[in-house]
């Protein structure tokens, strides 16, 4: 059993280094946000409450922190005012001063490997998968031999380039921009929310801290700054 222990436990520890990136989670004495995704923390200035989560990404690509950070922010106006939303007043910054620019969400690059599943193929009733081909879509009936005889011998050489159930798509996935938070206007007692994009954080304990300007829409006046801290672990 001991034994069975230690192995689980390099498992484990091996899974952990083969992560290149960053997770987030609001650091100490920030205050946290009410029950929803991931880990979130909420600060509020001139009346307007601001709350990110970070590891909320659950979404189309499942691996989109490999290639960059995902914050989910939620914007609540409880000011008599409207404010506006933009991506240049909103930023990361470690203990030195470095700080970590939103990237437009049309702007983000790099290319991330998904799984490719059949979940509605255009077959009829009667039809069974040969057996080689059925992980492509697992819910599906996959053709059974009778009697060890069948008429589906795998040609490993013609096949070969259907082997993998990958595939590389590029960056941004449509749902990365349906998810985004746009630019805009949030009118008085409105709200609201979405993602914003950093380029990847690698691995290493340090503290983050997000800033979130607040500005008012007739007069551009900054009229204060949210700010909640992240450790990046």
């Amino acid at each position: 059993m001991k034994s069975r222990l230690i192995l689980v436990a390099g498992v484990v520890a091996a899974s952990a280094c083969a992560r290149s990136y960053a997770e987030l989670s609001p650091a100490a004495g920030s205050t946290p946000a009410s029950p929803g995704p991931g880990e979130g923390a909420v600060a509020s200035v001139a009346n307007v409450s601001v709350t990110a989560r970070t590891q909320a990404w659950h979404f189309d690509p499942p691996d989109l922190e490999t290639k960059a950070t995902p914050v989910l922010l939620e914007f609540n106006n409880n000011s008599d005012r409207a404010i506006v939303v933009r991506y240049d007043h909103i930023v990361l910054t470690d203990a030195a001063g470095h700080r970590l620019d939103v990237i437009p969400p049309y702007n983000v690059e790099g290319k991330v490997s998904v799984p490719v599943t059949v979940q509605q193929p255009y077959y009829f009733g009667g039809y069974t998968y040969a057996p080689y081909v059925g992980r492509f879509s697992p819910t599906y009936m996959r053709y059974n031999y009778i009697n060890g005889t069948g008429g589906f011998a795998y040609d490993p050489q013609y096949y070969q380039p259907y082997v993998t159930v990958y595939t590389d798509i590029a960056l941004p996935t449509p749902e990365m921009l349906q998810r985004a938070l746009p630019e805009g206007a949030i009118e008085s007692g409105g709200a609201a929310g979405g993602f914003v994009y950093f380029k990847k954080i690698g691995r290493g304990e340090q503290v983050l801290t997000l800033h979130v300007a607040i500005i008012d829409q007739a007069s551009n006046d900054v009229l204060g700054i949210a700010t909640i801290p992240f450790v990046a672990h």
